[in-house]
């Protein structure tokens, strides 16, 4: 049995950070990140993963060998937002570290982070930096938009000697998100903290915007650094026919995750945006669009279909819109 951390085995005098993990069981990801938690000199942490596509042995198993964790099984895959939510409600600590499983922390990580959100209560969001397996290769300096409304993964792809300097962005990705309980409590909807309807895609963005929203500030800390096990994203040779496509993420995806990403790109808009701030930047937003809609037309015209007949989504996000304006 290796017991890799136990935060009741002492007596907790700092600031809590609960630690919530979701894995599709890929084994080595899910070690790897475990260690790399277990390994934090911020000593203070409570440790919630939950297995999608999982059995009750999975979760025995998993348990004995880290028994400071503490473990929930999903028998289907609930994606991202459910089982981050279920974590959060029930996890104690007044700062959670939402990560995903191919994640692996430096064992400074959690600590650096703590420094910079205790010296400035109006930060709600903390990103570090993520880089690719090489160590080299920025994967994520922070969350930022553009004008089209698409969020972009800030330095995505370039090489670390150009690193970025501790600043303001937009958010922190989804993959690694360090967030303070108070903010996360402020800008719920309802009894959620990630939109559930999204499962996934976009939802690391909806947060950041609600919480900007409510006046919460997102910062970039260089110094709480991780490995981000995604590589570059591949490419068919039908993206390298045609250039326009290149930047469509949806690309390569199937069918029900396509539809999750174009459709939870509008619920965002229509839950967040200004009217003002919306035509102000009409023009980038349809030059967006029309290369969307070329894909689509052209070769996913299932996926726009299945958009425009989602009207209950839409209907729910302006609805999610209304009740947080009154």
């Amino acid at each position: 049995m290796e017991n890799v951390l136990s935060m009741h085995s002492r007596p907790l005098v700092g600031k809590v950070v609960s630690v919530v993990i979701v894995s599709c069981l890929k084994e080595d990801l899910l070690l790897d990140c475990l260690h790399s938690v277990s390994r934090q000199t911020y000593p203070y942490l409570e440790c919630l993963v939950f297995l999608n596509c999982s059995e009750h042995k999975d979760l025995i198993r998993w348990q004995e060998r880290f028994g400071g964790f503490k473990f929930f099984c999903f028998p289907d895959n609930q994606l991202y937002c459910k089982p981050h939510n279920q974590g959060i409600r029930i996890s104690t600590g007044e700062y959670v570290l939402c990560l995903n499983d191919d994640v692996v922390l430096s064992p400074a990580y959690i600590e650096e982070a703590i420094k910079v959100m205790e010296a400035d209560a109006t930060l709600g969001i903390l990103s570090g930096c993520l880089l690719r397996s090489d160590g080299e290769t920025i994967d994520s300096a922070g969350l930022v938009w553009s004008k089209s409304r698409k969020p972009h993964d800030r330095g995505y792809g370039k090489r670390l000697h150009i690193m970025y300097q501790p600043g303001f962005v937009f958010g922190a990705s989804g993959a690694a998100a360090f967030y303070r309980r108070r903010m996360l409590e402020d800008i719920k909807e309802g009894k959620d903290y990630f939109d559930e309807s999204y499962g996934i895609f976009y939802e690391d963005f909806d947060l950041a915007w609600r919480a900007r929203r409510m006046g919460w500030k997102a910062f970039f800390h260089p110094a709480s650094i991780a490995i981000h096990k995604r590589g570059a994203t591949t490419r068919t040779q039908m993206c390298r026919l045609l250039g326009f496509l290149k930047k469509f993420a949806l690309v390569n995806l199937p069918h029900d995750l396509k539809l999750r990403l174009v459709r939870n790109r509008y619920a965002t808009i229509i839950k967040n945006d200004t009217p003002s701030a919306f035509f102000m930047d009409l023009p980038w937003i349809l030059f967006y669009e029309v290369r969307l809609l070329a894909y689509l037309i052209l070769f996913d015209r299932r996926v726009l279909l299945d958009v425009a007949k989602d009207l209950k989504f839409f209907s729910l996000a302006l609805a999610k819109r209304r009740a947080k304006n009154r």
